[in-house]
């Protein structure tokens, strides 16, 4: 998960500022969901 957490923001800067900011904020919440799962 780090490395995704690393490598997404660099990935997202060719997107439109708009479209890149509403795809790292949905993948931020799925992280969390995802690290939320995992400490269940």
């Amino acid at each position: 998960m780090r490395h995704h957490r690393v490598s997404f923001p660099i990935k997202a800067k060719v997107l439109p500022p708009e479209e890149a900011t509403f795809l790292w904020r949905q993948f931020e919440m799925e992280l969390d969901r995802l690290a939320a799962l995992a400490s269940t």
